[in-house]
This record gives structure tokens, sequence and C-alpha cells, in this order.
């Protein structure tokens, strides 16, 4: 769900509020699968969200958001830490693949 997070606290609820982009429904959602939009597209238009899991000629990595750098990095996969270097001309190539919620099979087939 794309949308605006309320965590709730104001309504009393146990968990985080997504209100859809018009406003006109919300949805309880679990808080660690919440990712922030980076602002950027992929090649094929698609957002990039944190967490989601992308590829180009690199490898494939997992956007997260780091805070020693206060923006997006490319996480590596299996123990690799964020890498540094990268800029705006990598974000136009990439591709999503998935997010690491949903398609954690994209992360055993990279071993």
């Amino acid at each position: 769900i794309y949308g605006y997070v309320d965590l709730g606290y104001m309504h009393d609820c146990k968990a985080p509020l997504i209100s859809d982009e018009k406003g006109n429904k919300t949805y309880k959602c679990q808080y660690e699968t919440i990712g922030q939009f980076t602002g950027v597209t992929d090649k094929n238009g698609k957002k990039v969200f944190e967490h989601d899991i992308v590829r180009f000629d690199r490898g494939t990595f997992v956007v997260e958001f780091a805070y020693f750098r206060m923006g997006f990095c490319f996480k590596g996969l299996h123990g690799r830490g964020c890498v540094p270097g990268f800029t705006m001309a990598h974000w136009e190539h990439l591709e999503v693949i998935g997010n690491i919620h949903d398609d954690k099979e994209l992360l055993e087939e990279d071993k």
C-alpha cells in the first residue's frame, strides 16, 4: 500500500496505520515492513523504496537508509555493508526485482 504512515499512537492502536495516497482508506500494517520512498524510480519507471531488492551490473543489493550517511545506500547481500560511491547515474540503471519482506527467495538466489 502506498500512502502516509500514522504510527497509531494518537488512535490507541497497537499497530501503525497507513492511509492510502488519496486519504480514503486506512490500513493496519506491521511496523517492520514500512519502507520509505527514495524519491527515484528504476529503469522501468517503478518507484524505489527502502528494503527493495534491486539488481544492476554491479550485482544484487538491498536499498537501505544509512543514518550515518543520512541517505539511501545499496547494502550488499550476505554480510557486505553499504556500498559507498554510488551516484544517481547508478540508480537509473537498476531494476527493482522484489523486496525483503515478500521475496526472501531472491536473497537466497544470490548465494
